[in-house]
């Protein structure tokens, strides 16, 4: 099933930001969104670009080369507000550098 309304949520977006941003009227992507009508795929690849998101998690399946710990950081990082995820970058740019694996 896809993830057009969650991702949309969550990226803080309204349905009226995602009209303007995939240059489409209300009807037709509220059709996508509630799954009425199909998504094409070039709304599915630009969708992707404006969530920074795979297919596969627009689609709502969890990719089979990520990991449950970053899936977890992953969905941690979508729950917060950009302020959020910035510091949760800083963070992690920071606990890297102290803890890069040993070559």
């Amino acid at each position: 099933m896809i993830k057009l309304r969650e991702l949309r949520i969550q990226n803080g977006y309204s349905v009226r930001d995602m009209c303007e941003k995939l240059g489409v009227d209300d009807s037709r992507y509220r059709k996508w969104e509630s799954g009425t009508n199909g998504l094409p795929l070039e709304y599915s690849l630009a969708c992707c670009d404006i969530f920074h998101c795979t297919m596969d998690e627009l689609a709502g399946r969890t990719p089979l080369s990520i990991t449950a710990d970053e899936r977890r950081l992953l969905d941690l990082f979508r729950e917060c507000s950009p302020r959020g995820r910035e510091y949760l970058i800083g963070i992690a740019e920071t606990t890297a550098k102290l803890f890069q694996k040993e070559l």
